[in-house]
């Protein structure tokens, strides 16, 4: 799948489109089609490396997505696959698919 990465902390024209491997599903989780993800300034501090909850580089910076729900955890039962739904994510929304917490979708 095609997502934007960061590979170093600084300026969000620093990201690059890459070709990765699509996130494991955790448990409890929610794997998403992203169609639409938001953008704003808390991103800008997340690649800046300036944000309360910066992850470890790599990583696929968007923390809100929509799209279609591809496939679900074992438990999670008030979505299923070929829904269409709105999710918030720790990180990875910019990406053809993101896993989200069930609890977040």
């Amino acid at each position: 799948m095609r997502a934007v990465v960061c590979r170093q902390f600084g300026h969000y024209r620093d990201l690059m489109v890459e070709e990765m491997p699509s996130p494991a599903l955790d448990d409890g989780g929610v794997r998403v089609a992203v169609r639409a993800a938001g953008i704003g300034f808390a991103n800008l501090l997340v690649v800046a490396g300036k944000h309360q909850n910066t992850p470890e580089l790599p990583f696929v910076p968007g923390t809100e997505i929509a799209g279609v729900v591809l496939e679900v955890a074992d438990g999670v039962s008030h979505v299923a696959p070929g829904d269409r739904v709105a999710a918030g994510v720790r990180h990875g929304g910019f990406a053809g698919e993101a896993v989200a917490p069930a609890d977040n979708v």
